[in-house]
């Protein structure tokens, strides 16, 4: 599902661990990033991997690749399109629900997401 827990915000940075199979082959379930907070000066470009609030259910957290701009919003797909609840199902993604965008990914191996 793309689902995930997250550390608490303390920090500039937000640890999350990615849950499903959505973001296969760049993530696979278990894979731990290390995310900055969005701030209002971040820019966002297409095939940045962010965190996001399903507009839909803004209490899940979800890990998915920025595709495009949009008038309202963003549109966010994973990398699985088989096995992922995306834009595709909750449409686009205002700004307001972005959270953070991933910079590494530090388990179980480091590589640049």
């Amino acid at each position: 599902m793309g689902t995930v827990r997250t550390s608490s915000r303390r920090w500039p940075l937000l640890r999350v661990v990615v849950a499903g199979s959505s973001m296969e082959p760049t993530l696979s379930d278990g894979d731990w990033l290390l995310c900055r907070f969005l701030s209002s000066t971040d820019r966002i470009e297409a095939g940045d991997v962010v965190v996001a609030r399903r507009p839909d259910r803004p209490e899940l957290l979800v890990v998915k690749r920025v595709v495009r701009r949009e008038s309202k919003g963003w549109w966010l797909e994973g990398d699985n399109a088989g096995a992922s609840d995306d834009s595709r199902v909750f449409g686009i993604v205002p700004d307001d629900c972005l959270v953070a965008r991933a910079f590494v990914c530090y388990l179980p191996l480091p590589r640049r997401v």
